[in-house]
């Protein structure tokens, strides 16, 4: 980004049983200071999702972490700092980003390609369609966990196949073992 210019930042909060999400707040300076963002549709459910949007313009060159936490009809607010969770599920942090704000527009760069592993089944292809390739390697499950994860995974909906299902743990096994 450049100094001086506009910026959006939008995102999506989420609630669960205690309320639904009443205020979303952005930081701009790594959690020393907070802003309220713009809120969209009155959504009174709980459970419910609401959008939101922070507009900010960057008052100097650097680098920004910009944090937004959502706060829910309890007055709950989400933690700065997430328990260990194995598989990630449950992720409840708050939303975090680094920006680089520079005096001059940045030079375009050309976008890297996705990184394949040789001998990579199509199936964990997929699995990146909604997990992070970080997310999958962080994991260290053995077979049999991971055998779990597929089950789970295919009764969410994943596209696996049970003649891809061997390929898939071989290569889970092999590449992301404990």
């Amino acid at each position: 980004l450049s100094t001086g210019a506009l910026v959006t930042v939008r995102g999506v909060a989420w609630s669960g049983d205690a309320g639904p999400v009443t205020s979303v707040e952005v930081s701009t300076d790594t959690g020393r200071t907070w802003k309220p963002a713009k809120l969209f549709r009155d959504q009174r459910t709980p459970f419910g999702w609401r959008q939101w949007e922070f507009t900010w313009t960057p008052p100097r060159a650097g680098y920004y972490t910009v944090i937004s936490r959502a706060r829910d009809a309890s007055g709950d607010a989400q933690p700065l700092a997430q328990e260990w969770n194995p598989s990630g599920y449950g992720w409840n942090v708050a939303a975090r980003i680094g920006i680089s704000v520079s005096p001059a527009p940045p030079v375009p760069t050309a976008e890297l390609p996705e990184t394949v592993l040789i001998g990579e089944p199509a199936a964990y292809g997929r699995c990146r369609g909604c997990h992070g390739d970080d997310v999958i390697r962080q994991q260290r499950l053995t077979r049999g966990q991971w055998d779990r994860e597929i089950d789970k995974m295919t009764g969410w909906g994943a596209q696996v196949g049970s003649e891809e299902r061997p390929a898939l743990l071989d290569f889970l096994e092999k590449h992301l073992r404990p």
